[in-house]
């Protein structure tokens, strides 16, 4: 079919064809004119056999120039086209003839497009079209109308600032994360009902979370992330549906607030991962309500107003729970015994906060799984207890911060058994005596810190 084709078929791997001899010179001549209308580097090949071309992977090909989309969407029979992780620049993202356009998937995140999108661009000119991946660039805005065809669409990390631009039709999932979308979440996307996947985070969006987001896809969401904006309003005013789908939550790092949650979180059976770090949500952890939740893998509730003890009630959800994130707010006590079941948590902070008593020696050291353990700046007094590292598996140990005292102990690791740990921090307490020579048998440690101890 000519050099240009054979130089995507054998440096870019991607090229699947069908017999069809009788395009093949309009394959070559469209090949052709995208080479010299949007390539400047300068490729090389041989030949190659005949047909339609149904695939075109230039992925990570170190192309550079303006590209020339209408060139590719006039190929006959052309249905995915990858050119993510290139340098285009300024782009022709319109198309010459809707008759002739096939593409199901379009790829051209990780690029330097910097134009907008065109009114009449390929989004709404192919009428197969299914994925579109624009992710990564500078697009500053433009028409995103799309036909019906179209299920998912990534256009996180460009430079839009207007969500009005945004509609959903049938998409399942809609990625608009890392831009500049400021003011109040338009009405345009708060009522997608096929929607899976939500994806806002790191925008400056603003305003109260709108129920209609919850309400609209309650049957059907599975994902959603609302983290990194100016949200506010209070906590418990929002309204999950029956949330039956729902796997993950973030509304971390907003500003909602109060001291009761949504009553409705109860209906969230399928909830694997909540986080809601970063907010100004108050009172006491509802023990109740998240130890229900017994597919919870993930829960974060860290810098928050938090207050009171530790519930029990919350070690229900020891079966499932791998990750455990309450630090930096104003917990008092202790961390309850139920957390003895907790066989499957491979991380838990609890730092920042204002315990005490023997919990690391009567739950922590039972902890079978438990890799990484941060309870610095507390105030847990006594003798670090040795049983702390009875587990092979923990990496991390910070105890730093709190009310240590006597020596620092010499059965973090044993000779005869091999050890994990990789950091043992216990700055800022009141340890005395030398360092313990049997320190040297934790073979795999890359950081220690003894500082300002007595």
């Amino acid at each position: 079919m000519g050099l240009f084709c054979f130089f995507v078929l054998l440096l870019f791997h991607s090229l699947n064809f069908t017999s069809a001899a009788s395009n093949e010179d309009v394959v070559k001549k469209l090949l052709l004119q995208f080479k010299q209308s949007s390539v400047q580097s300068d490729p090389h090949g041989l030949t190659c056999s005949e047909g339609h071309v149904i695939t075109l992977d230039l992925s990570y090909s170190g192309l550079i120039g303006s590209h020339h989309l209408p060139t590719l969407t006039a190929l006959p029979s052309l249905q995915n086209l990858y050119l993510q992780g290139n340098s285009f620049s300024a782009s022709d993202l319109s198309v010459s003839n809707i008759s002739t356009c096939c593409l199901v998937t379009v790829d051209l995140s990780s690029n330097n497009i910097t134009s907008p999108l065109p009114v009449r661009s390929f989004l709404e000119g192919c009428e197969n079209l299914a994925l579109v991946n624009l992710s990564g660039n500078s697009i500053p805005g433009g028409s995103f109308s799309f036909g019906a065809s179209l299920l998912q669409l990534d256009i996180s990390r460009n430079l839009i600032s207007d969500s009005s631009l945004l509609t959903c039709q049938n998409l399942n999932l809609l990625n608009v994360s890392g831009y500049k979308l400021t003011g109040k979440q338009s009405d345009s996307i708060l009522s997608c009902k096929n929607l899976t996947t939500l994806d806002l985070s790191y925008n400056a969006l603003s305003g109260e979370i709108p129920n209609t987001i919850l309400e609209s896809g309650s049957a059907s969401l599975k994902y959603l992330d609302l983290s990194s904006n100016n949200f506010t309003g209070k906590f418990a005013s929002l309204d999950f549906g029956q949330c039956s789908s729902l796997t993950l939550l973030k509304l971390s790092h907003n500003n909602l607030y109060g001291d009761e949650f949504p009553s409705s979180l109860a209906n969230c059976q399928a909830l694997e991962t909540l986080n809601l770090t970063s907010n100004k949500l108050q009172d006491k952890i509802p023990g109740a309500l998240l130890g229900n939740l017994n597919k919870l893998r993930q829960l974060f509730l860290g810098r928050n107003q938090f207050s009171g003890e530790i519930p029990a009630e919350l070690g229900k959800a020891c079966g499932t729970l791998q990750e455990l994130d309450i630090s930096d707010n104003i917990l008092t006590g202790e961390l309850p015994s139920s957390f003895v079941s907790c066989s499957s948590l491979v991380s838990l902070n609890l730092g920042r906060n204002q315990l005490s008593g023997n919990f690391l020696s009567t739950v922590v050291s039972k902890l079978p799984s438990l890799r990484y353990l941060y309870v610095p700046f507390n105030n847990i007094t006594g003798p670090v207890p040795p049983s702390i590292t009875n587990g092979t598996r923990l990496q991390v140990l910070d105890l730093s911060a709190n009310l240590f005292t006597g020596n620092v102990p010499s059965v973090f690791c044993f000779s005869n058994a091999p050890s994990a740990l990789e950091k043992i921090l216990l700055a800022n307490n009141f340890l005395s005596g030398t360092v313990p020579s049997e320190l040297g048998n934790c073979k795999s440690l890359k950081a220690i810190d003894l500082s300002f101890n007595s």
